[in-house]
């Protein structure tokens, strides 16, 4: 199963971060800069580095509407992720590590549902009856 892990910093890649996706061996990381994203010094064939250029030039009209130093930009890492035909993005933080169980997470192999509403869908509802909000 080909997959991206989608990450926005304005940090370095950590090499405990790299060590976490190696049971994908099918995944790339995009890695979404912004304007003050350090420039990667990453030899790993994995990680794609999206600086702001990239995003300009691949993404123009996305990239315009974006604010920089701002979270939304990661949708453009979405974007590009989706245009080279994966089939499931991660999303994840580069400060985040997580326990030794999320190498256990099960890789997905069920369907899904499209969802078709001209309103916000909260799609946290979808996994837990708790309330819960991005």
């Amino acid at each position: 199963m080909k997959i991206s892990i989608v990450i926005t910093s304005i940090n370095s890649i950590d090499s405990r971060l790299l060590s976490y996706f190696d049971i994908y061996n099918e995944s790339n990381i995009i890695w979404v800069g912004d304007t003050k994203t350090k420039k990667l010094n990453e030899s790993d064939k994995r990680v794609i580095d999206y600086d702001i250029n990239k995003q300009t030039l691949e993404e123009p009209n996305l990239s315009s509407k974006l604010p920089y130093s701002h979270y939304s930009r990661k949708n453009l890492g979405y974007v590009l992720a989706l245009k080279s035909g994966v089939e499931f993005v991660l999303d994840t933080d580069d400060d985040n590590f997580p326990y030794d169980e999320y190498k256990k997470f099960p890789l997905f192999e069920g369907g899904y549902e499209i969802i078709s509403s001209q309103e916000w869908v909260n799609i946290y509802k979808y996994f837990t009856k708790s309330y819960i909000w991005p």
